[in-house]
């Protein structure tokens, strides 16, 4: 591997001109060449323009390969020979690139790793200090965070200091796949693959101030298994073992209730998926949904076939907004809502995604609705790739004849035609994409341009 190949976790949105421009589209960006702008193309740029480099350098700008906001709202460019990063308050920093090296960065977990073959460095955001450097190599699922002493601890950036968690005896042969904030930045998860498929609780639960083991901890989402077996939801988590739902204290590690959930013999029992506030979870039976009142675990009802009919199998891929009570579901090329008060879905795009049967799950022609769902209005406008911008519900984006950011109660804004799709900052007061040479970083609502940046430098 070389330079030219960026790893990047960044949830729901592709970053580059090349990528697809769908809401499912592969969301790891492949970096691609670009031509740089004649002389005569820079002299002209509009003076808002900021110019990252040297005054007396003569070097052209070079296209950026990858835009990524980590969790600080510091935005990470990364391109062939430099990287900059630009912090919430405006400043810049930059890092040379050497021909071999690789950058990886995620937008979960602060921090940049640059690597080559042999060895590797951490870098704090935004200021770019080195961290930790020697030989390492990147957390598979959590690229930013760095595996040291042979898969015995991780590093990692934590405030604008260095982490290191060392990994429990019992996990020493298993390997470190992902690594996830919880309880709002007050406890670290570190998950392993130990070859399970039911046990949800295949990890370590770090105290994210001075690294001390809290307890047991949680398997990595959709990675080591073909389903989902943990949901968080502020201070709190929702884990699948066997056939048995627990909630845990995530300040403490410890099970606060937990029942046996009557899924049915040879059914697979998944998908926990929370409200926000953790007052409601949801998890799946193969094609059905049982809803729990999230505190006492008991069942309020039970939604049959909501599994949406595409080409994911068993995994439901949804998630709750912050009104605690609607789920949202992506897939088959569209969306569908649901209100867990009711149990009713309140609209849908198509056959598929309200629980038509795919035809891995046995169903042969056309794909016919449930019935009761025959009827539903459309959740999204006719013949757009639409999807959630953001994690709040708030923003949603539509692939058309242009891109465009839309939200209740301000106007749409349209992206410019050579423009590659944008990333979200995480408070979403701001979002950030590429044409051509530049970078355009736009606020939210209302699409007022903030800045634009150029990858310049010796």
């Amino acid at each position: 591997m070389r330079r030219d190949r960026v790893g990047a976790a960044i949830a729901l949105t592709c970053v580059l001109a090349s990528c697809d421009r769908t809401p499912n589209a592969e969301t790891r960006p492949r970096v691609t060449q670009h031509v740089p702008p004649t002389a005569s193309a820079i002299a002209d740029a509009a003076p808002d323009v900021l110019a990252v480099a040297d005054a007396a350098t003569p070097e052209l700008p070079e296209s950026p390969s990858a835009i990524v906001y980590t969790p600080d709202a510091t935005l990470v460019v990364v391109g062939r020979r430099l990287m900059l990063a630009r912090a919430p308050d405006g400043t810049t920093k930059r890092r040379r690139l050497a021909e071999d090296m690789m950058v990886d960065v995620s937008s979960d977990v602060r921090g940049v790793v640059v690597r080559t073959d042999d060895m590797a460095e951490l870098l704090a955001t935004p200021s770019l200090d080195s961290l930790y450097q020697g030989v390492a190599t990147s957390l598979m699922s959590t690229p930013s965070v760095l595996v040291v002493d042979d898969g015995r601890a991780v590093v990692l950036q934590q405030g604008d200091a260095l982490l290191r968690l060392a990994v429990p005896t019992e996990f020493h042969a298993a390997r470190p796949v992902s690594l996830t904030s919880v309880a709002r930045g007050s406890r670290v998860n570190l998950a392993f693959d130990t070859g399970s498929t039911t046990d949800g609780f295949s990890g370590t639960l770090f105290n994210a101030k001075d690294g001390a083991v809290v307890g047991r901890g949680f398997a990595a989402t959709m990675f080591q298994t073909s389903v989902a077996l943990v949901g968080f939801a502020n201070d709190v988590a929702f884990v699948i073992k066997g056939d048995r739902l627990s909630r845990v204290d995530l300040a403490t590690a410890k099970v606060a209730r937990q029942t046996q959930v009557a899924c049915g013999k040879d059914r697979t029992l998944a998908n926990p998926t929370p409200s926000p506030a953790g007052d409601l979870v949801l998890v799946t039976c193969d094609l059905d949904a049982i809803v729990f009142d999230g505190a006492t675990l008991q069942v309020l009802r039970r939604i049959p076939r909501i599994m949406p009919g595409c080409d994911n199998g068993y995994i439901l891929g949804g998630a709750v907004l912050s009104d605690n009570r609607t789920l949202v579901l992506g897939g088959c090329g569209g969306e569908a809502r649901i209100d867990l008060g009711s149990g009713k879905y309140t609209c849908g795009d198509g056959g598929g995604i309200v629980g038509a049967p795919y035809e891995m799950f046995g169903g042969g022609g056309p794909p016919r609705p449930p019935t009761g769902r025959e009827r539903l209005p459309r959740c999204t406008k006719e013949g757009l790739m639409t999807g959630s911008f953001g994690r709040s519900g708030r923003f949603r984006i539509a692939y058309g004849e242009h891109v465009t950011i839309e939200s209740a109660g301000a106007r749409t804004i349209e992206l410019e035609p050579d423009g590659t799709a944008p990333v979200i900052a995480p408070d979403e007061r701001s979002f950030a994409y590429s044409r051509g040479d530049r970078v355009v970083i736009r606020g939210l609502p209302a699409g007022e341009l903030i800045a634009e940046l150029r990858l310049v430098g010796p």
